[in-house]
């Protein structure tokens, strides 16, 4: 009761309003979500595994707004039509999902903290509950902290900052559950693949098959 009410407050303060044309009682209407999408798909030479697919480029203030309203300003419920739109995506691209698991890119414990949650996290509930592939998001931890990629203009160095950031859990036994596995790595915002390729390098050593990188937006 205190929750809706609250809420309720909240919302005569800041009421939701699409971030593209501003349509009230939502922040991502289904209609700019849609007309948004500059669909992008790439591989990198570094990695003969991965694949990565982007919704539409970050310096479109459609997406960079709606990420930054998920990521920065603690609004949760972005992650639904964005999530949704990126489990379309998956869906049009692939028939089968056997033997595939969805895996958000882990953040430091640290940045958890601060912020309260994993955004990546959110964006891949809403894709397993879509299109009913098994969610694992305690299989891949980040195990350093790094300065944010978006900070760091040079590619070696970005290499360099991410480098050994992750690692299997070891409380599981996570080669036995990803051998053999297609992986959907999930994540909001893509620029180099630097942060990509430190994350495919720890799940290649535990056998998996494919790894299909999906974030909503790609920086430059």
């Amino acid at each position: 009761m205190y929750k809706q009410i609250l809420s309720q407050f909240l919302d005569a303060l800041l009421p939701r309003r699409c971030v593209g044309c501003l349509r009230y009682d939502t922040w991502a209407c289904d209609d700019c979500v849609a007309a948004s999408q500059r669909r992008h798909q790439t591989t990198l030479p570094e990695s003969s595994v991965l694949s990565i697919q982007t919704l539409g480029p970050y310096h479109d203030p459609f997406w960079r707004h709606s990420i930054e309203l998920l990521k920065f300003r603690g609004i949760k419920e972005v992650a639904i039509p964005l999530g949704l739109a990126l489990a379309e995506y998956i869906d049009e691209l692939d028939t089968s999902f056997d033997n595939a698991i969805i895996i958000p890119m882990p953040l430091h414990p640290r940045r958890v903290c601060e912020r309260g949650y994993n955004q990546a996290t959110l964006l891949s509930e809403i894709i397993s509950q879509s299109l009913d592939i098994p969610l694992l998001d305690n299989l891949l931890v980040r195990i350093k902290s790094t300065r944010a990629q978006a900070q760091i203009s040079n590619p070696i160095e970005r290499f360099n900052n991410v480098s050994k950031a992750f690692s299997l859990n070891d409380q599981i036994r996570a080669e036995r559950v990803l051998a053999g596995k297609t992986v959907y790595l999930i994540d909001d915002v893509v620029t180099t693949g630097a942060t990509a390729l430190a994350a495919v390098k720890v799940l290649q050593k535990a056998g998996v098959r494919k790894i299909e990188l999906y974030a909503v937006a790609r920086g430059s």
